[in-house]
């Protein structure tokens, strides 16, 4: 599909966008094609505000793209591949990086829970994701807190469900969502574990209206405060013990997490095309050598990631979460390209804004958004730039440096 840039009409260009593999993820991809004029309608409106992409989580749930990794026995699309769910995502983030990091925590969940045992609460919960009746927020991210010490409670109940106490920050998708899939430690005769659970929306979960970020701002990712909240009870999972570095866990991140380096590619994909739409405006009183120059660097910057990311998540949609030490090396790649995605996007986000000149220092302006959006993503789970520096370095070295402790 080849269209015009965000600035004109909402598009994404085929060439430059991951190719899914399987039937289903195609199916989504085209799904997340069509809908993106309804995506990016109201979305500098939201990134002015600082308010939820209502509109576009709608639009999404029409498309049944909230039910994209939804098993197809559940009424889902099926997308099992993380390549096809970055591929996806990306289509959502060319026209507002907000949405699809609203649309990444439900696919994440979709993901897990079919990943999960069979039972019938969870089959209903899929169920209710699919037909766009349940939305299910990540809630992992504590201030103070780091992976393997979360401070929020569940307390088991011998005669009723687990109940959850606790803050959590940076819950993307909090207003809209109708239950929190929550990290947490959980008290047990043996000692406090490591552990998670879906907690339902209900009056003992407060959802805090204290979003003022300064990218993606119409993921509204708020604090959700949790006062004794009962966790609905077949999915309360106990894990290791509390407190301990479990490297076993960069499996289980990387497909949690993995695919979101299709928002980092869509911002960037977004940021080539306001350069080329700040070309074709110029026309001939454009500063030609210098445009055209930058039109080929961008060009060039985001064929080379592109790249990156697709034959990662290809080796990821084979890897094995058990395989530990395969677990690590991969982890490191992960790195790399997360690395390589922020600063692209970043890179090609500056020259949309050196091409566009002085209409684009205005909050309103596409460019500046997708700059703000790029730069928020680079503090996108689980590291920020400083941290994922140090774990390539001693990754490349064979040890698992355990940040996320």
């Amino acid at each position: 599909m080849t269209a015009p840039s965000p600035e004109e009409a909402p598009g994404a260009d085929a060439a430059w966008c991951l190719n899914p593999r399987t039937p289903e993820g195609r199916s989504a991809a085209e799904r997340a094609e069509a809908c993106l004029a309804e995506v990016a309608a109201d979305a500098e409106r939201h990134d002015r505000d600082g308010s939820y992409v209502t509109e576009a989580h709608r639009a999404l749930a029409a498309a049944g793209l909230m039910g994209a990794t939804v098993p197809a026995a559940h009424g889902g699309l099926g997308v099992r591949s993380l390549l096809d769910t970055a591929a996806c995502l990306e289509r959502i983030a060319f026209a507002d990086a907000s949405a699809a990091l609203v649309l990444h925590m439900q696919l994440s969940r979709g993901l897990g829970l079919a990943a999960g045992p069979s039972d019938p609460g969870s089959e209903g919960l899929l169920r209710a994701m699919a037909d766009g009746s349940a939305y299910v927020a990540g809630a992992a991210t504590e201030a103070g807190a780091g992976y393997f010490t979360v401070r929020t409670t569940a307390e088991p109940k011998e005669d009723g469900p687990a109940t959850v106490s606790g803050r959590k920050i940076m819950v993307s998708g909090a207003p809209a969502a109708t239950h929190f899939a929550v990290r947490l430690r959980i008290r047990t005769p043996e000692g406090d574990r490591l552990g998670s659970a879906v907690v339902p929306r209900s009056a003992a979960v407060e959802v805090v209206d204290d979003w003022d970020g300064l990218g993606m701002r119409g993921s509204a990712s708020t604090t959700v405060r949790f006062h004794d909240a009962e966790a609905l009870p077949w999915s309360l999972a106990v894990r290791g013990p509390w407190g301990v570095h479990d490297p076993r866990a960069l499996g289980g991140r990387m497909l949690s997490s993995g695919a979101m380096l299709g928002i980092y590619l869509g911002l960037a994909t977004a940021a080539h095309h306001t350069l080329l739409t700040a070309l074709r405006r110029a026309g001939a009183d454009r500063p030609g050598a210098w445009l055209d120059a930058a039109a080929i660097r961008s060009e060039q910057q985001l064929a080379g990631t592109r790249a990156l990311v697709e034959l990662f998540l290809s080796r990821l949609d084979g890897h094995d979460p058990a395989d530990g030490p395969g677990s690590l090396a991969l982890a490191r790649e992960w790195q790399l390209c997360r690395l390589r995605s922020h600063d692209t996007a970043l890179a090609l986000s500056d020259l949309a804004l050196s091409a566009a000149g002085a209409a684009a220092y205005r909050w309103g302006h596409p460019a500046s958004r997708i700059l703000r959006d790029a730069r928020a993503g680079q503090y996108m789970q689980p590291y920020g730039p400083a941290q994922a520096a140090e774990f390539v370095r001693a990754a490349g070295e064979g040890t698992d440096p355990g940040l996320l402790a």
